[in-house]
């Protein structure tokens, strides 16, 4: 098996093309592969899998799609893969042993592949780096019994201590990743870069005294936390992404429900909004503390700035450092906005110039390079 992956030159996360990135050495392009599985997109920005492969090749990489084969064989080609890469190959992956999902059931599947990546990893050396941009265990956690949680556990660990990098979005995944594998070199990037097709952030914002607040994501997950929401005059919410019906049926005149918005649409619809707010359900909320959600991204590049409750602490703290938002302690907090006297300039200008570093991959581009300096310092 020969592993020639695919490379491009430089895209834009808004489709521009420019020349292929100079910023990794000839060395590092070379021995590196990104192996990442990708369904391609089924709207409203949720294909982070997809994005990441795209950027991985406007820098120059070679990015392998895992899921070429579907999904039920992404662990035999991925185990295939690791068989054919040369040794000492530096690897960057979304998630080892994909299809991730089976890392929650009690399965002998999972003794045995994870067995298998670890030893393949030792064999050939290789530098192996993920980027988790989802974490099963701890996502389903309220759904697991907390025997089965660990049995789990003690799976995941077995492959994931044979890693040499993460790349962790955010300050709380980058302390639990620290502290669970502290033999790991730990790269912190702020957020997922994303690919969208690109809008005119802004120009689409209503001059009518209507506070617009957008709510977009998987709205299954935000169904109860949704009735926390404040009914005020003059304020309205958009939500968009699937699984709304609960919502919908509140029956409430200040709910807009746009559903799954296609992509080529999702950032002007997103753009009309003054602000866009993180929110989920309380048995997520856990998990979400601890992650930088792909919502916080789309949000950003559509030039919208954040409202994001305390609860969630990662995201909390990028709000704050970088003045991209509001943080508010629950959403009764909205009540305030209404009577809010300090304009937004600081803030929208913030918000653009972060939407202008999403769009050139920028995040992933800083990560990639300090993983460079790490690989090469090992591996002189």
């Amino acid at each position: 098996m020969k592993i020639k992956g695919h490379q491009d030159g430089r895209t834009t996360a808004c489709g521009k093309t420019d020349e292929p990135s100079s910023g990794l050495s000839p060395r590092m392009r070379a021995r590196t592969y990104v192996v990442c599985p990708s369904f391609g997109r089924v709207g409203n920005g949720t294909d982070f899998y997809a994005d990441f492969v795209r950027i991985s090749r406007s820098f120059g990489l070679r990015a392998i799609n895992t899921c070429l084969f579907g999904k039920p064989l992404c662990p035999l080609f991925e185990l295939l893969i690791l068989c054919a890469l040369p040794f000492r190959a530096v690897v960057i992956t979304t998630w080892p042993g994909f299809p991730y999902q089976y890392l929650v059931l009690p399965c002998f599947i999972n003794q045995v592949r994870f067995a298998l990546f670890a030893l393949l990893l030792r064999l050939k050396r290789i530098e192996y780096s993920v980027l988790p941009i989802d974490r099963p265990l701890d996502q389903y956690a309220h759904r697991l019994s907390r025997g089965r949680l660990a049995k789990q556990r003690l799976y995941e660990t077995r492959l994931l201590s044979h890693v040499s990098a993460f790349l962790c979005c955010g300050t709380e995944m980058a302390t639990v990743y620290r502290t669970s594998y502290p033999s790991a070199h730990i790269i912190r990037l702020d957020m997922y870069d994303q690919v969208l097709p690109d809008t005119d952030a802004g120009a689409h914002k209503a001059n009518d005294g209507v506070l617009r607040i957008a709510v977009s994501g998987n709205l299954s997950r935000m169904s109860l936390a949704a009735r926390e929401l404040p009914s005020l005059g003059g304020v309205q919410y958009i939500f968009t992404g699937p699984g709304g019906g609960d919502i919908a049926e509140s029956g409430r005149e200040d709910v807009m429900i746009l559903g799954n918005v296609p992509d080529a649409d999702l950032l002007q619809a997103l753009s009309r909004a003054d602000f866009g707010l993180i929110m989920y359900d309380d048995c997520w909320s856990p998990y979400f503390a601890t992650v930088i959600a792909g919502k916080l991204t789309t949000y950003l590049l559509a030039g919208v700035p954040i409202l994001c409750p305390a609860r969630y602490r990662s995201m909390a703290e990028y709000v704050q450092r970088s003045g991209t938002g509001i943080v508010i302690e629950d959403y009764g907090d909205i009540r305030k906005l209404r009577t809010r006297s300090s304009p937004l300039d600081g803030i929208n200008a913030n918000v653009a110039k972060e939407a202008m570093r999403i769009k050139y991959g920028l995040h992933y581009k800083e990560a990639i390079m300090e993983l460079q300096e790490f690989v090469l310092d090992r591996t002189p």
